[in-house]
């Protein structure tokens, strides 16, 4: 008896195993969502928490703490994670370089530096005010700036993808001078409201701040998504994808535009939060492959689990008080961006 597939049975089996990951991601981001609004609410019990959630217990302060401190923080985490999730994924995609990432790159280094800009140069401490020096488009202009010329770098033979790499290191360090050299040179006020924007800090989000997350991750993703089947030309190699039809050019620049601008608003609103933008990529790759239609949805669910996470640890690591969850995905990014470069070097030798 015979019980090799056809190639199109074997297909059957893969897209539905990749369908089976995307269902698992989106009640497992539920159960972890609704975990976080009832764990360590200030200073209310496990079953307080959830009486105020289903709305047995109406006292006005436990809805006050559930409905708009833990809500606002935690619907934070889930959006923001989704958004670098899917901005590192496409930076990946679009600059053929499998450490690309917001913080990698330079991208969030360079949209603090944009922030500081705004707040200590031009004295704007109002992220939604409306000159073109206010913090969102000054963040927004230098992320870009840096993505260019990444861009620009990455098209350059001489530059493999492990220089690119390090040359955004070398950005995050120019930025991060720069940044220092204005903080050192601003008035204690301008100081503080400038350093809060360098913690990763989901304690800062409202409601205002989500709706726009929303908004900008929606159409991003509904862009990056009409895009998959070119992202997944890109992925062998410009040649190819030219002689498919694509216009990488085009392609590159408006996918490029919408990371970078996703990078630049978590910054703004939250601070900088690293890593999330390569750990969910890296991960999913590994279970559902580079198809980018299912891709790009299995990173964005995979980095808003990964940031409720760490947002819950670090609520609960040291009692009473909240670490900046930047600090937290740093310490278990790291490692795994380490792990990511010996295994890429070990595959080389291979």
């Amino acid at each position: 008896m015979n019980n090799s597939l056809s190639p199109f049975e074997q297909y059957k089996i893969n897209i539905r195993k990749k369908r089976i990951a995307l269902l698992f991601l989106f009640v497992s981001l539920i159960i972890i969502f609704f975990f976080s609004l009832l764990i360590n609410s200030g200073g209310l019990s496990f079953s307080k928490s959830i009486s105020t959630l289903f709305g047995i217990d109406n006292t006005s302060s436990y809805k006050l703490i559930i409905f708009n401190i833990r809500l606002n923080r935690t619907l934070a985490a889930l959006i923001i994670g989704f958004a670098l999730g899917i901005s590192g994924l496409i930076m990946q995609i679009n600059l053929r370089n499998p450490l690309a990432s917001p913080s990698t790159l330079g991208v969030s280094s360079s949209a603090l530096m944009g922030a500081t800009i705004s707040i200590i140069l031009f004295n704007d401490k109002n992220i939604y005010s409306a000159p073109i020096f206010s913090t969102i488009p000054m963040a927004l202009l230098f992320s870009l700036i840096t993505i260019t010329f990444i861009v620009v770098l990455s098209r350059t033979k001489k530059f493999s993808p492990s220089a690119v790499a390090v040359s955004g290191i070398a950005i995050t360090s120019f930025t991060a001078a720069i940044t220092t050299i204005l903080q050192f040179f601003a008035s204690d006020t301008l100081l503080a409201s400038s350093v809060h924007f360098s913690f990763g800090d989901l304690s800062r989000a409202n409601q205002m701040n989500n709706i726009i997350m929303i908004i900008s991750v929606f159409v991003s993703l509904i862009i990056f998504m009409l895009f998959s089947n070119k992202y997944n030309a890109i992925y062998y190699g410009d040649e190819l994808a030219i002689s498919l039809g694509v216009n990488i050019n085009v392609v590159r620049f408006i996918s490029l535009f919408f990371a970078s601008l996703l990078c630049a608003l978590s910054v703004s609103f939250v601070g900088v939060i690293g890593f999330i933008g390569i750990l969910s990529p890296h991960i999913m790759k590994r279970f559902i492959g580079n198809e980018a239609r299912y891709l790009i949805p299995s990173s964005g669910l995979l980095g808003s689990i990964i940031l409720i996470l760490c947002d819950i640890i670090s609520r609960i690591i040291i009692p009473n008080f909240n670490l900046p969850v930047g600090a937290v995905t740093a310490i278990i990014g790291a490692p795994f961006f380490f792990f990511i470069l010996i295994s890429k070097k070990e595959q080389k030798n291979d």
